[in-house]
């Protein structure tokens, strides 16, 4: 209790020092349901759930049933309810350390709101045994070894770093953050282009995929772990020198690992095929008199969260691409919810075009003004027959321009989640 007191006074210090120390503990207290999330890059049960897509809400039912932090209540109470239970059967003092490494493991599969550090809790807990228990040494090095795979996958330099040097392709995944292209373009002009780029949501299939493999990991480890407890219980478990596994935890584990790896990885192929422009945003020429007013956002237009090429009047976004056969371009169109009800702005002119030996033909001209009229409110969708310039190299141009009066101030206009499909 005296170096709790005393590591806590010293963290405490430069609050005091500041006069802050009553709005860190308000903040403190408070923070209980901030990141609302079933999983914010924690690889557990609820990103194997989520896919692997991040910032799903947490409160949003699950199969239609309970909310994902309902369920993840009614689990984790079940396993804190089985730990009480072995702990009021146990003689043994250590075994105190056995049940909260447990709580503290299970906690982090089990719950929503999880970041990837959270998993830290058990750690010094099972160092307090593994030096006598084989079992337990073993869960110390595999959490270990996971924690650090979680951390390392969702590091922002390191994961920028290893995109463009990973073979196969990218998924671009939903952000629930908004960057504002300003935003993005302070972090790059400060020297951290790979914190603009993941707020994007970059990432590679490979990267995902290693995403996916620590977080079956990290379940199968706490069922196996659950299991040892309740067959040994904890006196038994700090004198074992294997682990036991029971004969069908295999067939088990490898159905969960098929249950929960089909829908994953085929939700992180199809990026490739259909959302080429979103992916090769890069790769496109730009046109715009100012950076900023191009670029990779999310739109929410009333829970209806997309991707989005930016394309702020008066600027254009063009692709060089040889369209596959029967190509289609499937996009939605929409001005920023933010904007709507702002003061200036008369609406916007969007306009798809494509070009073939110096030959251009606009395929779809629509003019969208939310501020005035509530009918354009929403998601405009849009689909463009590119099959007659199947097989041949076209430049396709996405382009905005300002309303009649050419007024373009807040016109957050932009092309979302635009695919080009083969149907």
């Amino acid at each position: 209790m005296s170096a709790a007191a005393a590591v806590a006074s010293t963290a405490f210090l430069p609050f005091l020092g500041s006069g802050h120390a009553a709005k860190a503990l308000r903040t403190l207290v408070t923070q209980v349901d901030e990141m609302p999330y079933i999983s914010v890059n924690a690889h557990n049960l609820w990103w194997l759930v989520g896919r692997g897509v991040p910032w799903t809400e947490a409160h949003a039912p699950v199969l239609g049933i309970l909310s994902g932090t309902t369920l993840a209540l009614l689990l984790f109470g079940g396993l804190y309810l089985a730990v009480l239970v072995l702990l009021v059967r146990s003689r043994e003092p250590r075994s105190l350390y056995v049940a909260g490494a447990t709580v503290a493991f299970g906690f982090f599969v089990l719950s929503t709101h999880m970041h990837e550090n959270h998993l830290f809790y058990a750690l010094p807990l099972l160092a307090l045994l593994g030096a006598e228990s084989r079992p337990v040494r073993i869960l110390l090095l595999i959490l270990t070894a996971t924690m650090l795979a979680n951390m390392t996958l969702h590091d922002p330099f390191l994961t920028d770093w290893a995109r463009p040097n990973t073979p196969g392709p990218s998924v671009l995944l939903p952000s629930r953050l908004q960057p504002t292209p300003e935003l993005q373009e302070l972090y790059t002009r400060l020297g951290y282009p790979w914190i603009a780029r993941q707020m994007r949501g970059e990432m590679s299939v490979a990267g995902l995929v290693a995403t996916l493999v620590n977080a079956q990991a990290v379940v199968l480890t706490l069922i196996g772990w659950l299991v040892v407890l309740w067959r040994a219980g904890l006196d038994h478990t700090l004198r074992l020198t294997s682990w036991p596994a029971p004969r069908w935890f295999w067939p088990m584990a490898a159905a969960f690992v098929v249950v929960t790896s089909v829908p994953f990885v085929a939700h992180a192929l199809r990026f490739e095929n259909q959302h080429y422009f979103l992916l090769h945003f890069a790769d496109a020429r730009k046109l715009s008199d100012d950076p900023a007013r191009v670029g990779i956002q999310t739109f929410d237009v009333d829970g209806d969260r997309r991707q989005t090429l930016l394309v702020h009047p008066p600027s254009e976004l063009q692709y060089d691409l040889v369209p596959p056969p029967r190509a289609v371009l499937r996009a939605a169109i929409a001005l920023d919810p933010a904007v709507w009800s702002a003061d200036k702005g008369d609406g916007v002119q969007f306009e798809v075009r494509v070009a073939e030996a110096g030959q251009r033909s606009t395929l779809l001209s629509r003019y969208l003004d939310p501020k005035h009229d509530p009918a354009d409110r929403r998601w405009v969708p849009v689909t463009i027959d590119l099959s007659a310039f199947s097989g041949r190299e076209v430049t396709l141009t996405f382009a905005t321009t300002g309303g009649p009066a050419g007024n373009i101030d807040f016109d957050w206009a932009g092309f979302g989640d635009p695919k080009l499909e083969s149907r």
